[in-house]
């Protein structure tokens, strides 16, 4: 089972042409077991933006609480 986001193809387009609004402060979080936010399609996206990926070992689509609270506390 998975999820394809709607316009994920022109998104794609978007990013590798490089015409995608890359926000300034910006990271992607997903984890290794997600089902729904693919990790190998969110670290290429994220890639293609130039922004940082980081892939939660052991997680789903749901992060760990411990880990998102890490997140907000060191913002």
């Amino acid at each position: 089972m998975g999820f394809i986001p709607p316009y994920a193809d022109r998104l794609s387009e978007l990013a590798s042409a490089n015409q995608y609004p890359t926000p300034m402060n910006c990271s992607f979080h997903v984890g290794s077991e997600d089902w729904q936010s693919n990790p190998e399609n969110v670290t290429t996206f994220a890639r293609l933006l130039g922004l940082p990926v980081t892939v939660v070992p052991n997680a789903g689509h749901k992060l760990p609480k411990e880990y998102v609270s890490l997140l907000l506390e060191n913002l």
